[in-house]
C-alpha cells in the first residue's frame, strides 16, 4: 500500500510524503513488540498499525489533493 501511495503522489510532494510514511513506520514498528510482550491485544495492535501505517498517509494524501483541486479552481 505505501508504494502505491507514493506512486500516485506528485513529484513536488513526494519528499514530504515519504517523510510521512517513514514517520508512521517508526511509530508502528514497536507495536508488534508491545503486543508480543502482552501489553496490547492483537486487535488493537493490528488496528493501530493499519490506521497509522496505511490509512493516515492515505487520508493526508486525499486532503492534499483536495486542497490543490480547490486552489486550482480559484485560479482564472
Amino acid at each position: 500500500m505505501p508504494v502505491a501511495l507514493i506512486y500516485v503522489a506528485y513529484t513536488e510532494r513526494l519528499m514530504w510524503f515519504s517523510i510521512l510514511l517513514s514517520f508512521t513506520a517508526r511509530i508502528c514498528a514497536p507495536l508488534n513488540i508491545i503486543r508480543d510482550h502482552g501489553f496490547l491485544s492483537m486487535i488493537v495492535a493490528k488496528g493501530a498499525i493499519t490506521g497509522l501505517g496505511s490509512s493516515l498517509p492515505l487520508v493526508i494524501l486525499i486532503i492534499w489533493v483536495y486542497g490543490q483541486f480547490k486552489a486550482s479552481k480559484r485560479l482564472p
